[in-house]
């Protein structure tokens, strides 16, 4: 045990030690972006095309899984009137600008023409409830058992990280994880045992160790396929990426969009920033206070290491997981797609 801590790593002059664990750190860091690279490459670089008919279902499960969907439903179900916002007066609308409810618009309605994705939030608000119920484990189960071809979609097109490919990532991280910290922790002990006191540097560069190796861990959940294709989509549809915008503009709102809904496929295909300050408004704020709180997953942007961010939050280091997607291109550039009707927008039936 004494050899432990007379060897000559840990007799090393402080100088030469912080020298190794830098370089040590810089190759973690350097297999660790090439790793999440490499992830992201995944095994079809082919462009995939924008569809004739979009589907903001679909890319809004892209966009953010079950999460995405959930909000998507929501918004169709109250441009519909099927679901309304309570009105309060007196003491109760004061409480209201809290804790804004909604409800079924005609209790009777039992929606059979709906999807059994919009049918499962519809029978949710049976009685006033905040949109963030949605998000309650037993409801999104139900919703995750009708997202199923979606999910074949984006394995299919090889659009989201492997999650074997992930939970590699994962294990490299706790590696160097455990590697570059049980290194600092070792020299820390060794100098401590030799009853020196300068480790100041030493301990700074293992809190910065363990940060940068968080950072540089993550990665996007979609490939770079996907990433492309939600960018040049969010781009062909960038118009509608304000409602706001395309509500007091409407000649700046794209053409030939037949009978598509602009709430519909702003929120599908931009998520629920798309609703700020727009006549959705009071659901863009129900969407902000549910992320705020955790009950609805994450919110409007996802970000990953050593890359932009935009749409939705990724979480857990090395695992790039969370419910988000990436991109976020603004403008009207690209081609103009036609958008599916309306007939044909309501996604996992």
């Amino acid at each position: 045990m004494r050899w432990l801590f007379e060897n000559p790593l840990a007799n090393m002059p402080g100088p030469a030690f912080l020298g190794l664990f830098g370089a040590l750190l810089a190759g973690a860091v350097v297999i660790l972006r090439v790793m999440a690279a490499r992830i992201e490459e995944g095994d079809d670089s082919r462009p995939l095309p924008i569809p004739h008919e979009i589907d903001p279902y679909q890319i809004a499960f892209l966009r953010g899984g079950d999460t995405e969907v959930i909000r998507t439903a929501l918004v169709d179900l109250v441009e519909q009137g099927r679901i309304i916002r309570v009105e309060k007066t007196g003491f109760g609308k004061i409480l209201a600008n809290s804790q804004i409810q909604w409800e079924v618009a005609d209790p009777t309605d039992t929606g059979a023409d709906l999807s059994p994705i919009q049918r499962t939030l519809l029978q949710t608000f049976a009685i006033p409830k905040n949109l963030d119920t949605v998000f309650q484990p037993d409801i999104r189960s139900k919703v995750h058992e009708h997202t199923k071809p979606f999910r074949d979609w984006v394995e299919k097109e090889n659009l989201e990280v492997d999650p074997e490919r992930r939970s590699q990532m994962t294990k490299l991280f706790f590696v160097c994880m455990v590697g570059i910290g049980g290194l600092g922790i070792y020299k820390l002990a060794s100098a401590f045992m030799n009853q020196r006191t300068n480790v100041v540097f030493l301990i700074g560069m293992m809190l910065f160790g363990m940060i940068i190796i968080s950072a540089c861990a993550k990665h996007r959940k979609l490939t770079q396929r996907g990433q492309k294709f939600l960018r040049e989509l969010q781009i062909a549809l960038g118009s509608i990426q304000s409602l706001r915008f395309a509500q007091q503009n409407p000649a700046h709102t794209l053409s030939g969009i037949g009978n598509a809904s602009i709430p519909l496929m702003a929120m599908g295909v931009f998520g629920g920033s798309a609703l700020q300050g727009s006549d959705y408004d009071p659901i863009y704020q129900s969407y902000r206070k549910s992320a705020v709180t955790g009950s609805g997953c994450s919110s409007f942007s996802y970000s990953s290491c050593g890359s932009s961010s935009d749409t939705d939050s990724g979480s857990g280091c090395g695992s790039g997981s969370g419910c988000g997607g990436c991109g976020g291109g603004s403008g009207c550039g690209g081609g103009r797609p036609h958008v599916g009707s309306r007939n044909t927008r309501h996604g996992g039936a």
